[in-house]
């Protein structure tokens, strides 16, 4: 494990991890040794001279373990650390988890963690005065090195430095191998970018906001091959400047760690469109890149766990990564921050519209966890309250989570009803960051914030449902209703079907706004937005990308959808990587112009690529049997594409959507795992269709928007072909 254990509210609680020693591995005298940096809980750099933030430190660095050894005769032998404990300083002269790492390898103490006298000036251990008081063991999955990237290009800028491409921009640090002299200092420092001139350009890591420059700095000791890598520090970068070599360096002197949260890998997808498997692979490595114990918005300028970033993005994280653990990790992360009352910045209208308010206690901050908080929770944002404990069951059948966190889902949208003026809720930051940026937000805060306020609130519903909460279910259903005619009266128009925004449309159809005789002509509402007013293109923040494909292609527009997504030059996806070879998701994404200097990697605007499992693929959870117990295999995009192919490991075993379509036949393999059933949706556009099922003629059961069900079925793989007639 690295940078372990995980980030959380120290002040409430702190992680341990626990190890188990193989006595093999033991011989004769042995000893624990221990390097302890400053990690989140001493982070006394960034941030700490900005008057809305409150300080950023917890304490100094502390340290607290025991050994269990259980004898063979039965009894138990505990060593714990106590003031027999010795410290000295080492070789680390500095760490910070956004600046970097120096490390000074004249300073290292031969035999430090190995038995017998070592040199140096060991002091008795000291005991804190401040230090977490809860420990719980560490339940989610540790931050670990996943991968190792090399040097795709070496650049020689001249006077010394030299400036290496990884090809792809990452989340980690890099591991530096080097034959030096003693005391010869190698300085690394690590961007996104480089700017005009070729030369490293941090601007958009944050430097501005922190102050700070990602660096790594290693002093030699000579004599032979040293290879080191930083410990307490990890960096969001592409480029790397390196400094203070004596002669031009091979591609091996680095190697890219990437580092994350250890979950496993949950699905795979790919089609037969370049452009789709682009966006995917930008998607997983901005998802990789910003999960650290927490889900990030970022992994350098910030680092933090923003709420509205969360839910924006976990869909997409679920269907790409084992997410059951670091996400019930954040739900307790965000119920420690909600927990106490205390004086909080709050948003009103907007982002600019700024006063100090009293949080209720149990009332979430804007950022979870860690001492900055960046005010109250704003409805947009503090709705990942209840929807991420809903995806939870939804995807894994976790039932515990919604029992556990149903007093704080209730809390939560108990505060956001109490918000509203006339029906609407008028605060929030709204559909943050479309092309161009938030000066491009055309969909009214007001609009968001009460579409979210809904979705909490037809959530509520189906979850006091399950528990049992019968005149809580009925409180909820009778509010949704009434939230709907309230929304569709203030937004709605009825001459133009619309409800005045790309985004506030495709949130609307998402969310079951729109009456049903409408559906059609809000989603043509979209389109004619498209076309007409956005150069063809979207202008979508991050609500309204994670649900604007689905929408269009439910609703008679794939063809639309499939433009959308595959359409090239300015005003598109493409750009991002054919005019700036982008690897990861831009905080605003860059489709025309000259590109811009937000972050580089930001995975709120990940969460379209949920869509590509499923509704390319066609794999959905169904709510009345979670967690895949029951599956609907209803694949979009088959008149489109050629093909597409996607798994999914479930709690029950892989589920398989295979597909090609040419010619007027498709042909599709689905794989149901033990212990699920499937619910199969061909899709046949109204056309006379025969369906087969593993070489049989089936009937077809039921027809919808053109798809034929056909039945559902229990374990096993399944070849169905669907052959157009006319």
């Amino acid at each position: 494990n690295v940078l372990d254990p995980g980030q959380t509210n120290y002040e409430d609680y702190t992680y341990y991890t626990a190890y188990d020693i193989d006595p093999g591995s033991l011989g004769g005298e042995n000893v624990i040794g221990v390097m302890l940096g400053n990690g989140w809980y001493n982070q006394n750099q960034v941030w700490k001279g900005q008057a809305e933030y409150a300080p950023m430190v917890y304490g100094q660095p502390v340290f607290i373990c025991q050994l269990e050894i259980h004898h063979y005769d039965g009894s138990t032998e505990i060593i714990g650390s106590d003031d027999s404990w010795r410290w000295t300083s080492g070789p680390i002269t500095y760490s910070n988890v956004y600046g970097g790492e120096h490390y000074d390898a004249r300073l290292e103490i031969a035999g430090w963690n190995r038995p017998g006298e070592v040199s140096g000036k060991w002091q008795p251990v000291l005991h804190p005065e401040i230090h977490p008081t809860m420990l719980y063991e560490q339940f989610e999955e540790p931050i670990r090195v996943m991968d190792r990237i090399p040097v795709k290009e070496i650049i020689d800028r001249g006077e010394g430095r030299y400036i290496f491409d990884m090809g792809q921009n990452m989340a980690g640090w890099l591991e530096l191998r080097i034959h030096g002299q003693n005391g010869q200092e190698i300085t690394i420092r690590c961007t996104e970018e480089l700017d005009a001139d070729g030369n490293i350009d941090p601007r958009t890591t944050g430097v501005r906001a922190t102050g700070v420059i990602q660096t790594e700095q290693y002093t030699c000791k000579g004599g032979t091959e040293e290879t080191w890598e930083p410990r307490f520090t990890y960096f969001g970068f592409r480029y790397a400047e390196v400094q203070g070599l004596k002669d031009p360096p091979t591609a091996d002197l680095l190697t890219g760690m990437v580092v994350r949260s250890s979950v496993q890998d949950a699905g795979n997808f790919k089609c037969s469109e370049r452009n789709i498997n682009k966006l995917h692979e930008l998607a997983r490595w901005t998802i990789m890149g910003n999960i650290h114990s927490i889900p990030t918005d970022c992994p350098h300028r910030e680092k933090c766990g923003w709420t509205g970033d969360a839910h924006a993005m976990i869909r997409a994280m679920i269907y790409n990564f084992g997410a059951q653990h670091f996400f019930d990790k954040y739900m307790f992360d965000m119920r420690s921050s909600a927990r106490d009352e205390k004086e909080e910045l709050y948003f009103g209208a907007n982002f600019q519209d700024r006063s100090m308010v009293t949080k209720p206690a149990g009332i979430p901050t804007m950022i979870v966890p860690g001492k900055r908080t960046s005010g109250v929770a704003t409805p947009d944002w503090g709705t990942a309250m209840v929807q991420i404990p809903w995806y939870l069951y939804l995807y894994y059948g976790d039932h515990l989570i919604l029992e556990d966190f149903y007093p704080d889902m209730k809390a939560w949208v108990g505060y956001v009803h109490g918000l509203m003026e006339d029906g609407i809720i008028p605060h929030g930051l709204g559909d943050w960051c479309p092309p161009g940026g938030n000066v491009n937000m055309d969909c009214p805060v007001p609009f968001s914030s009460t579409a979210f306020h809904i979705l909490d609130v037809s959530i509520m519903e189906k979850v006091a449902e399950l528990l049992g909460y019968q005149q809580d279910r009925d409180h909820y259903r009778d509010m949704k209703d009434q939230l709907i005619t309230e929304l569709n009266l203030h937004f709605f128009d009825p001459r133009k079907m619309t409800y005045g925004s790309q985004t506030a449309d495709a949130m609307a159809l998402d969310m079951d706004i729109v009456p049903e005789e409408f559906r059609h002509q809000v989603t043509g509402s979209i389109v004619s937005n498209v076309l007409e007013v956005h150069k063809g293109f979207l202008n979508t923040g991050i609500f309204g990308l994670a649900r604007v494909f689905k929408v269009l292609a439910e609703n008679g527009f794939e063809d639309e959808a499939y433009r959308l997504l595959t359409k090239t030059g300015e005003n598109s996806f493409a750009y991002m990587w054919d005019a700036f070879d982008a690897t990861t998701l831009w905080e605003v994404l860059p489709t025309s112009g000259e590109g811009n200097l937000s972050s580089h990697n930001h995975p709120m605007q990940a969460g379209f690529d949920a869509w590509f499992y499923s509704g390319i693929a066609g794999i959905n959870p169904v709510p009345d049997r979670p967690g895949f117990q029951r599956i609907e295999f209803k694949p979009y995009l088959t008149s489109q594409l050629d093909s597409a192919t996607a798994s999914y490991e479930s709690g029950f075993g892989t589920v398989v959507s295979q597909w090609e379509s040419k010619e007027g036949r498709f042909v599709w393999k689905i794989g149901i795992p033990t212990n699920s059933r499937g619910v199969i949706q061909v899709p046949t556009y109204g056309r006379n269709t025969e369906i087969r099922l593993n070489g049989r003629v089936v009937e077809v059961i039921g027809e919808e928007k053109g798809f034929s069900l056909i039945g559902e079925y229990g374990p096993g793989d399944y070849i169905v072909e669907a052959l157009m007639t006319d």
